[in-house]
């Protein structure tokens, strides 16, 4: 047996680092918990649909960034802590409007905005251009400095339903000259914005009626079956990011990786081979990208109304893993994620979830392998419309 001192030196980081996992996994539930009461429910009804979210005080803890005060430390501490930002940032790899522009004119957000571009939260992008809607998550939102902030760039301020409304440029108008790259509510084209100021967020888009619907209407909160999602996701670990998807899955999803002169029934031949076994249509469905005290993983996360269901979900997706070649790629996809796979189906109020988790396999792990390439990999499949490993029969 070791000698106490050196077993004490091995155990104290473990206990540490499951700590940390727990303490950050409760204020992650926190700030999930603030998404779900802030984001509008009506996009992810339809399909197609995305919601991403980024949880960056997650992001900012696990590469020591101290958002306090970073910006009066003398040249070399504010460097050091600009590094560790960046690559906090560097893992996201979601669909985020403004990452791209964040440190162009980071620096002036608290001229544009009347609060740091480090105080956010957390955000998420709701749908696609030109409907986007933006979330920048703020605990504790700093009213008197917004409204200060919008008055003196001209923005006009109205009230509805207890919510404060902000309305600068004229309606969905572009206006490149008078870009703006730092900015995120379309700054980088010269968009006009319609902000609305909601307990535990700002909210943008580029149309009057669209924020005052997304600011007054149902909350995510109140889908049960995307609630139980995201908190599947984010249960006793770290959550860095979500993408969640409403789409159709169905064999005809195919045609979009067609090549040129190739035919519907060819393809899904070939998807028959790929993706063998039943997988029950499904709702929504979600990838996030997480750390738990065994380290980083991926998630799959599927809704079904019906546990059985969700019980065939989780015994086809392994398999369909273990052969569905990604495009221009010989390997399977579990391969060339480097992944172990493990399923199992969570039972939820009203349904059920087929959960995978993806974590890294020893056997085939690379050691400069980056945080977040699980994830990563999911979502360039979505960006790629490469997810047949998906598709109901």
């Amino acid at each position: 047996m070791p000698p106490i001192p050196a077993l004490r030196d091995r155990v104290a980081p473990l206990l540490l680092g499951a700590l940390l996992t727990w303490s950050g996994a409760a204020l992650a539930n926190e700030r999930t918990d603030q998404m779900l009461d802030s984001v509008w429910a009506q996009p992810m009804a339809q399909a197609p649909a995305s919601l991403g979210f980024v949880d960056f005080t997650a992001l900012y803890a696990s590469t020591g960034f101290r958002r306090e005060g970073w910006r009066e430390l003398e040249t070399t501490a504010r460097q050091e802590q600009e590094t560790r930002m960046v690559d906090a940032l560097k893992r996201i790899y979601t669909d985020l409007p403004y990452l791209p522009y964040i440190l162009l004119d980071g620096g002036q957000w608290s001229e544009w905005l009347g609060f740091d571009v480090t105080d956010v939260d957390w955000a998420v992008s709701l749908g696609e251009p030109p409907d986007r809607l933006l979330y920048l998550g703020l605990a504790e939102p700093p009213v008197a400095a917004i409204e200060a902030a919008f008055a003196a760039r001209g923005a006009t301020q109205s009230e509805a339903d207890g919510i404060v409304f902000f309305a600068r440029g004229e309606e969905r108008r572009i206006d490149p000259k008078n870009r703006q790259p730092g900015y995120p509510f379309g700054g980088q084209i010269g968009q006009s914005e319609r902000v609305a100021l909601l307990p535990h967020a700002l909210l943008g888009s580029p149309a009057t009626a669209l924020t005052a619907g997304a600011a007054t209407g149902q909350r995510l909160a109140q889908d049960a079956a995307a609630t139980a999602l995201v908190q599947a996701a984010a249960d006793s670990a770290s959550l860095f990011q979500f993408t969640l998807l409403s789409d159709d899955f169905s064999p005809d999803y195919v045609k979009a990786l067609l090549p040129a002169g190739s035919s519907i029934e060819e393809a899904k031949a070939k998807l028959e081979e790929q993706a063998p076994g039943p997988l029950p249509a499904f709702r929504l469905a979600l990838f996030a990208d997480r750390r738990t005290a065994a380290g980083d993983e991926a998630l799959v996360a599927l809704w079904y109304d019906d546990a059985a269901a969700a019980a065939v979900a989780a015994q086809t997706l392994p398999a369909r893993l273990a052969v569905y070649r990604p495009q221009k790629r010989t390997d399977p996809l579990q391969a060339v994620m480097m992944a172990s796979v493990e399923a199992r189906v969570i039972a939820a109020e009203g349904g059920a979830i087929a959960l995978l988790r993806l974590s890294p396999d020893p056997a085939l792990w690379r050691q400069d392998t980056p945080p977040g390439f699980l994830y990563r990999t999911l979502m360039r499949a979505w960006f790629a419309r490469d997810l047949g490993w998906l598709t109901w029969k």
